[in-house]
């Protein structure tokens, strides 16, 4: 039931009370809710790069003084009396060595000779001391020019290291300029670390070339859990991985972030967002940095277990570490909330007594007299005869009406208001009789025009028909034992009383046809019409029907010279098939139709007739396209399957489409039956599927049957071909 006037103005009041407190409830929470996100953003992008400064301000400082060791003990000149010694020997005799050592390396224990020389040795003794006064480096070793170990506190991994990354970027380094990899995992020291390379160069000549390189491994873990003392109680942190691994942080390591979180990182860099950062968990506040390095870690770090063997098939290249700051979003944002409660708290009484007000002056002064109004239209529009012209002078009296209605008039008539009010009575009457005398006629004169309407549709469905063909050609039309013929069968159903489908079938020659198919853009009386220009310019261009692809270049061509003055869209989409029963071919092209389906029999194979199209655009959209011609052999019992849309975008109630798959299964299910069985089981499953609503689109469905010609010519001759079936639309 339709809400009166009475309900329409309560409502216009709540609306207009309401109204002012909803704009400004949503005015805050959009524009307080942005200001104080981007500011609470901010503020943690803020805490990220502070943690992130302290941190590289931390690494660096232990850089600097380990740099400052190495040129009070003069390790460069040092090392080159190492590399002298060494330039004395033959490249041959140096990798002779190495390979020696990398092949005894594994097996030797610390206490081995080879070991002790390394561990043991001046330069040893002097980084031992450094390791001494700087606890937090785990291990510290020197190389010379060709990779080589020199010195170092412990055995390391490997004895020669110019291979590695990282003493290649170390030896390209300038003069106390280090290169450090972020957190990584230090077999030898077992400690994960923050790798720290420094070329040994001559600080009286800095351009010169290094003689070696100094590594050292500095403990990660003390420095990154001193971050805690920078970050306030309310909120987290953590340093993640790139790919989402998070190292370091207050919670529990096991599980990466989530995926989205991790792809803002990778794309921004640096900033804040309101991410989830681990399942089944409320979105976060996180501001987020990049630090200046980069990890070597393995794939899987199998709970941290420390005891990992070199093996370059389970590390990885180079990944980039985050800080990530962080905290509960709905805390961080529950001062907008708190705004919000205070408007409602404060705003609902205010406007509950506006309207109180505004209701009770509405009450007397307006909906008083439009309620006499609209009890005075009711009762005319319930009494009136439209078959009735009224006729007279415009009075209550003389309106041949009942009492109640003309009670109503004479109350209206004396209404004295002089507002807008008054006037709207002293007209009432006046538009009472118009109104039905109005009426009346205009009924009268809307039935003649239907039937006229109707009876045109009549005429425009009969001439469609008669553009469509009733009997088939016969191909051949004599046909030899062992050669192929031809059957055709339609089914057509138009959406309304005329449709916007069309097909034809040609006989080109004596074992040649071609079959049309085209679906004019909407549906109803104006691409009947269309259909109509189709089918004429079919018939002009006949003789170029032999190639497809020149056919439909021809035809668009035709056709839009023809609508090219047409303020609307208008474009058709068409499939042409031409088969030759001699050459056991199909020449076929496109222009954005769907591809018919090719049912083998023989082999129980059904598939679309080709899947992907080229230059397949619609007839009429560009003056000039151009149209590709593909080809396939045919066999015995081959039935090809030609449809517009209409039949596979039918719906269900629940909104959902038929489709090209549900079509294969019913074709599949009905391949032993005969070309009008199969095509009327298609339609009827098609229908029974849409619940036999109203269809939304015209349906057109050909079959062209390829059967075995009789074995003898004592046979009866090929069959024609069956005819198909109009089928008006339901209702």
């Amino acid at each position: 039931m339709k809400p009166g006037i009475r309900v329409k103005f309560v409502g216009i009041l709540i609306l207009a009370a309401i109204l002012p407190l909803a704009v400004a409830a949503v005015t805050v929470y959009v524009l307080g809710n942005r200001y104080y996100r981007e500011a609470s953003g901010q503020v943690f992008h803020n805490r990220a790069e502070q943690m992130a400064n302290y941190l590289i301000f931390s690494v660096n400082g232990y850089s600097e003084s380990l740099h400052d060791r190495l040129a009070l003990i003069d390790f460069y000149h040092r090392l080159e009396e190492i590399n002298r010694q060494r330039a004395e020997r033959t490249q041959f005799e140096v990798r002779a060595e190495i390979e020696v050592m990398e092949r005894q390396w594994p097996v030797l224990s610390p206490d081995d000779p080879e070991i002790r020389e390394l561990t043991e040795n001046e330069l040893a003794r002097d980084l031992l001391q450094f390791k001494a006064v700087s606890p937090l480096f785990a291990e510290i070793f020197v190389t010379d020019d060709a990779g080589r170990l020199v010195a170092s506190t412990d055995k390391t991994s490997t004895y020669w290291h110019a291979f590695k990354p990282w003493w290649q970027m170390g030896m390209q380094k300038p003069f106390k300029e280090p290169y450090v990899e972020g957190v990584n995992f230090d077999r030898s020291a077992g400690v994960y670390s923050f790798d720290i390379v420094i070329p040994i160069r001559n600080w009286r000549d800095p351009e010169g070339d290094p003689a070696g390189v100094a590594k050292a491994v500095l403990h990660a873990s003390p420095l990154l859990f001193d971050l805690a003392a920078t970050v306030h109680d309310e909120v987290e942190w953590k340093v993640v991985l790139e790919n989402g691994k998070v190292l370091f942080g207050p919670m529990p390591l096991e599980e990466p972030i989530k995926e989205k979180a991790r792809q803002t990182l990778l794309a921004v860099g640096s900033g804040w967002m309101l991410r989830q950062l681990e399942p089944d968990q409320p979105s976060r506040m996180v501001g987020f940095t990049q630090l200046p390095w980069f990890s070597r870690l393995p794939m899987e770090l199998q709970g941290q277990n420390p005891a990992h063997v070199w093996d370059p098939e389970i590390w990885r290249a180079e990944q980039r570490l985050f800080i990530l700051i962080h905290a509960d979003a709905a805390e961080t944002l529950a001062p907008i909330r708190n705004q919000l409660l205070l408007i409602a708290a404060v705003g609902i009484p205010f406007v509950l007594a506006c309207f109180l007000v505004g209701l009770y002056l509405a009450q007397y002064h307006i909906l008083r007299p439009i309620s006499l109004l609209q009890a005075a239209a009711r009762n005319i529009a319930s009494s009136a005869k439209l078959q009735r012209v009224i006729e007279g002078p415009v009075t209550a009296q003389a309106l041949h009406i009942n009492p109640t209605t003309r009670r109503l008039l004479n109350r209206i008539v004396s209404f004295d208001a002089e507002d807008e009010l008054g006037q709207l009575a002293r007209d009432f009457t006046s538009m009472a009789q118009r109104v039905l005398s109005y009426h009346a006629h205009l009924e009268s004169e809307i039935t003649m025009r239907v039937a006229e309407v109707q009876g045109d549709l009549m005429i425009a469905r009969e001439f469609q028909e008669a553009l469509m063909p009733r009997d088939y050609p016969q191909v051949p039309s004599i046909a030899a034992p062992g050669s192929l013929v031809l059957e055709f069968n339609h089914i057509y159903k138009p959406a309304s009383t005329v449709g916007g489908d069309f097909f034809n079938v040609i006989k080109l020659s004596e074992n040649r046809a071609g079959i049309f198919i085209a679906d004019v853009m909407g549906h109803g009386s104006r691409s009947a019409l269309v259909t109509a220009i189709v089918a004429t310019l079919l018939h002009d261009l006949a003789p170029k029907m032999g190639d497809p692809a020149d056919f439909m270049a021809e035809l668009n061509r035709h056709f839009h010279h023809l609508i090219q003055h047409s303020r609307q869209i208008i474009f058709v989409t068409a499939f042409y098939l031409v088969i030759d029963t001699r050459a056991r071919t199909a020449l076929f092209s496109s222009a954005g139709h769907p591809p018919p389906l090719l049912v083998q029999r023989r082999t129980g194979v059904i598939k679309p007739l080709i899947n992907a199209m080229q230059n397949d655009t619609a007839l009429g959209l560009l003056k000039e396209s151009t149209y590709a011609c593909f080809s396939r052999p045919i066999g015995e019992d081959d039935m090809f399957l030609l449809f517009t849309d209409g039949l596979f975008e039918a719906i269900n109630p629940l909104g959902e489409e038929f489709g090209i798959r549900k079509l294969i299964e019913v074709v599949t299910r009905n391949m032993g039956a005969s070309a009008s069985e199969l095509g009327q089981n298609v339609l009827d499953t098609v229908e029974s599927y849409s619940d036999y609503a109203a269809q939304g689109d015209d349906i057109c469905l050909v079959t062209v049957e390829v059967n075995p010609a009789p074995p003898s010519p004592a046979q009866t001759a090929p069959s024609r071909g069956r005819s198909g079936q109009f089928r008006p639309p339901e209702g």
